[in-house]
């Protein structure tokens, strides 16, 4: 059923109805974002757990890459050859 609703002051006006109301019927209203929200929420539930885990591992992901390819960087940092400051082992058989 769908209901279409007018705000008068402290009142709600029917203002369309796709079905007859029956007298003394309790109903709740929804705004169309919460019902797009509890739409994706069932459909999240929905997903299996272990797909779900892997979703939000993805997005974790993405957001860190945006994070790290937003930042600006205050100086260059020069990169040395390995060999200058690795130290040296010789290996014996």
């Amino acid at each position: 059923m769908s209901i279409e609703v007018i705000k008068e002051g402290n009142v709600l006006r029917v203002v369309d109805s796709s079905e007859p109301i029956p007298e003394g019927r309790h109903l709740r209203l929804f705004t169309a974002d919460e019902i797009q929200q509890a739409a994706a929420r069932m459909a999240w539930n929905h997903l299996p757990e272990e797909t779900r885990d892997d979703l939000m591992h993805q997005a974790q992901s993405a957001s860190y890459r945006e994070w790290m390819d937003d930042k600006t960087w205050d100086e260059a940092i020069a990169r040395e050859d390995p060999g200058s400051w690795l130290p040296l082992a010789d290996f014996k058989p």
